[in-house]
């Protein structure tokens, strides 16, 4: 228990000094007790302390309280027990109660606190200074009681206008509390009339648009009329007026206690969400005498209460858009619905209408528009308007220029009050400063559009300007407070991150589709490949077997010997073709270019596809105008050729036509090769110079049935052989050659075309062109008293080579490493040297430069043969000190000349040679 606290007094008109009131506080907790005494000291009171309803009531029976603070939840005797034993004694019945609690706002305990004749009840942690002048009130109400009580003695002695004067006094001590208060109070008879207000009340209704306006007004007709409701119309939304009148009404005829969220302002200052509270006062009879009403200002709660249900909301339909799997509820549902639902439930919070700006041409989710309209660099929009509103109101194209200069510039442009800020740029005649960049006719444009507020905010994700959200308030008089604002942009928040992530996740299953294509088109290369290569294989080792066993003579054998070799010409153009995509992947493959006649490379590709034509009855037809040369390399060029020949030739039946045609202008010189074959589909064209794709259809053309979609594993296999490679060698090709290839069919049936097109090259180099068959055997050639030294450690090769140069009249020494190479140099002194690169002591490399570096024999012609066989591995041959190069599977005939040429050349010239070559 706290001692007393004397503070000064004020006199009442009559002479009566003002007494000293007590207040008593009743907690379990001491220390709420010791906060309690100390909101409570500024008051200037007694303060006496009580820690348990028992103790209260102690007090009671010797002490006259004017109000009493009275905790809920205590040991033995809670509060509502207290309230209720307090009640039941005369001298206490009428002291008021604050119930003060911690308990979560269950209506049970509000009612039986107010049923138990509490006058307020508060919720910790409360606001001291509120909590100070509601009992300051009742302070003030005890010490009026207090003086009307000994006024009464007095007026017994004293004249009736002495009593008059001090009443008058009272009641204005009463209002002018009552006006102090930051709270809207009002009080009302029995029948639910309006018998005063504070002037809270006033203000707030006279900053409308008539101070007396009443629910028969032209705006609030529909209103139903309520005892009260005249005087309240002048103050609520129009939109909360029916609650309102329902909700007080009904609690007029129950005699009941009546809280409700309503909207309390004006339009030219806006509205704000208030609690507004009335409660009965009983006589002893329990009759209603008379209501005491409240309306305390909850605004900036219930807007942030709304905002987080709305950002939470908004957060869970974004997210859920980035995929809803197809057997949920909602996978009808679109990322466009769920954007619309988004803004319409924001709108109530901000504003009248919303305008969503997305840039790029996949706006949201798999390209999905929102509207009709052009994509790329410009934006969709999404408009959506609150019920009520002219959705044509936001198509107007004035509001565009908002949205762009905040794309352009990444920064929000508000304004807050558009009449105001326009009445501001139109005095100053310059732009309205802070809230945006823009100028007085930008204002303008919203003033005649009828906005009252905007607010257009970026939308920024990984520090990327998506677009654009824009709010607009159509209510005259409605503005944007800077709340709104900061939860406007953090709307855009998230939803540019759900747009980022929804196009982030479009890309990964993109990605993820392209690798399964990519592991599928893996698998069916595999297959592809153990098919062709089993293929030739199983001829090549079923004649050779037939023949190790003698089982083959005449005819047979004849045909088994050419089986056998087309088989292996077949194996070593699909290793060909392999390394060449192997190059072509890792950027090794160089071209070795020069001035070069097309019409000549198309001539020998011809000339080599007429035999393979002549076997399945095809016409190969060939023209050829007068056309400039290019420059390339031949060998290349001459393969491009013969890879659209040959699966022209392939593609097309027997009997049928393929034909070739080189032309050109003065700027480029063009091949192309058609074909009378099966087609191309449609569908397929623009994968045909894919890698490792064939078209598992009959529906083929020339040379682009080498590539064809193989991606599903129960489809047909190629009806045709190859690895779908020949095309995508082509590709590069040319295109390494600055040029172009493209494929046309008109569909199945109706044959392919495949044409490449070269750009001219300079004649001053016309005379340097190399034969194109400068390495072709002439006949066969003759080596009769040669001595070769042949250097391979295979056992196989190294007798082949040797069978080989012996059955062309040479002498062969063998060795089967680079130091036995050595010494047979000292000692049988051979003229030429054949040598395998990969030797196991010494690198081939290593050994003609250790033979070079000899004096004796240091320039004798030296011949490469090695599987290193592109044309990089021959450069390195010939810049180590080899004369030739030629690469295996090595041709008789081929290898026969190469030896003879460099005994036809004599001695070769000191280093470096200019005269060595390579064969292939």
């Amino acid at each position: 228990m706290t001692l007393p606290k004397e503070s000064g007094t004020t006199l009442p008109p009559s002479g009566v000094e003002s007494p000293v009131c007590n207040i008593l506080i009743v907690d379990d907790e001491p220390s709420n007790l010791l906060a309690l005494e100390a909101i409570l000291e500024p008051l200037g009171q007694r303060v006496i302390a009580a820690a348990s309803g028992v103790e209260a009531l102690r007090h009671a029976l010797k002490t006259e309280f004017c109000v009493v603070l009275l905790d809920v939840q205590m040991p033995e005797m809670d509060g509502i027990e207290t309230a209720e034993m307090l009640r039941k004694r005369p001298t206490t019945r009428d002291v008021p109660v604050i119930f003060l609690t911690a308990i979560s706002k269950d209506a049970s305990y509000v009612t039986r606190g107010y049923e138990a004749g509490a006058v307020d009840y508060l919720f910790k942690p409360y606001d001291p200074d509120a909590l100070r002048t509601k009992v300051a009130t009742f302070v003030e109400l005890g010490k009026k009681n207090a003086v009307i009580r000994a006024q009464h003695e007095a007026l017994r002695i004293g004249s009736e206008r002495a009593l008059a004067d001090f009443k008058r006094w009272s009641e204005r001590r009463y209002e002018d509390l009552a006006d102090s208060m930051p709270q809207i109070v009002w009080t009302a008879d029995a029948a639910g009339n309006i018998t005063y207000h504070n002037q809270r009340w006033a203000a707030l209704a006279a900053s409308g648009p008539g101070h007396h306006e009443t629910l028969q007004s032209p705006e609030r007709t529909e209103a139903p009329r309520t005892p009260g409701a005249s005087e309240i119309a002048t103050i609520v939304h129009p939109e909360d007026l029916a609650s309102f009148a329902s909700g007080w009404s009904s609690a007029v005829k129950a005699c009941a206690e009546w809280e409700a969220e309503l909207r309390l302002g004006a339009p030219p200052h806006g509205y704000r969400f208030h609690l507004v509270r009335a409660v009965p006062h009983h006589d002893e009879h329990g009759n209603v005498m008379a209501w005491v009403g409240t309306a305390t200002d909850i605004d900036a709660r219930v807007r942030a209460d709304r905002a987080l249900r709305m950002l939470a909301d908004a957060s869970h339909r974004l997210n859920r858009s980035l995929g809803v799997d197809p057997g949920h509820p909602d996978a009808g549902a679109t990322p466009t619905r769920d954007l619309e639902i988004v803004l319409r439930s924001a709108l109530p919070i901000l504003g009248d209408g919303a305008l969503l700006d997305i840039q790029g041409a996949e706006p949201w989710s798999m390209g999905e528009p929102f509207a009709p309209g052009v994509t790329g660099t410009a934006s969709e929009r999404l408009a959506v308007a609150v019920d009520g509103i002219d959705p044509s109101r936001l198509a107007d194209p004035r509001l565009s220029l908002g949205p762009a200069i905040v794309i352009y510039s990444g920064r929000a442009e508000v304004f807050l009050d558009v009449e105001h800020e326009a009445r501001v740029a139109l005095r100053d005649c310059e732009c309205s400063p802070v809230h945006s960049g823009r100028g007085a006719e930008h204002l303008r444009f919203l003033e005649e559009l009828g906005v009252s507020a905007y607010v257009c905010v970026p939308l920024v994700s990984r520090g990327r300007t998506l677009g654009t959200l824009t709010f607009v308030k159509l209510s005259a008089g409605e503005r944007f407070a800077q709340a709104d604002v900061d939860l406007a942009g953090d709307l855009a928040r998230r939803i540019a991150v759900a747009i980022d992530n929804t196009r982030l996740h479009a890309a990964m299953e993109r990605r993820r589709e392209e690798l399964e294509l990519a592991n599928k088109s893996k698998d069916v290369f595999l297959a592809t490949l153990s098919h062709e290569l089993r293929t030739p294989l199983n001829a090549i080792v079923g004649w050779t077997d037939m023949m190790k066993n003698g089982l083959l003579a005449g005819d047979e054998l004849s045909r088994a010997i050419e089986t056998i070799d087309r088989n292996a010409h077949a194996l070593s153009g699909l290793v060909g073709d392999l390394l060449d995509v192997s190059r072509i992947v890792t950027g090794t493959l160089k071209l070795e270019s020069r001035y070069v006649s097309l019409a000549s490379v198309v001539d020998a590709a011809v000339i080599a596809a007429r035999p393979q034509c002549a076997n399945k009855e095809i016409a190969l037809e060939l023209t050829v105008a007068k056309t400039g040369g290019v420059l390339g390399d031949p060998g290349r060029l001459r393969q491009v050729v013969a890879n659209l020949l040959s699966n022209a030739i392939k593609f097309t039946p027997r009997g049928g036509t393929v034909s070739v045609a080189v032309q050109g202008d003065e700027e480029r010189v063009c091949v192309v090769v058609s074909d009378s074959g099966e087609g191309i589909a449609p569908d397929f064209l623009p994968h045909v110079f894919e890698r490792f794709r064939q078209e598992h259809t009959s529906h083929l053309g020339a040379g682009g049935s080498d590539s064809r979609d193989a991606s599903a594993s129960k489809q047909p296999r190629s009806i045709h052989a190859g690895l779908g490679l020949g095309l995508a060698i082509v590709k590069h090709l040319v295109e390494e050659h600055g040029g172009s290839v493209s494929a046309s069919s008109e569909g199945h049936g109706k044959g392919a075309s495949f044409t490449v097109e070269l750009p001219l090259a300079a004649e001053s180099s016309l005379g340097r062109e190399e034969e194109a068959h400068s390495l072709s055997p002439a006949g066969d050639p003759d080596l009769t008293g040669v001595h070769v030294l042949i250097v391979e450690d295979d056992p196989d090769g190294n007798e082949l080579v040797c069978t080989i140069l012996e059955r062309y009249g040479a002498r062969v020494t063998s060795a089967m490493t680079a130091a036995a190479a050595l010494d047979a140099l000292d000692g049988a002194r051979p003229q030429v040297l054949v040598s395998d690169i990969g030797l196991p002591d010494m690198d081939g490399m290593d050994l003609i430069k250790a033979v070079r570096a000899r004096k004796k024999d240091g320039a004798i012609p030296a011949v490469a043969l090695t599987a290193y066989a592109s044309r990089q591995d021959a450069t390195k041959a010939i810049a180590a000190g080899f004369d030739a190069h030629v690469a295996k599977p090595v041709q008789p005939a081929m290898l026969g000349s190469v030896v003879e040429r460099l005994l036809a050349r004599g001695e070769p010239p000191p280093r470096p040679r200019t005269s060595s070559f390579s064969a292939a």
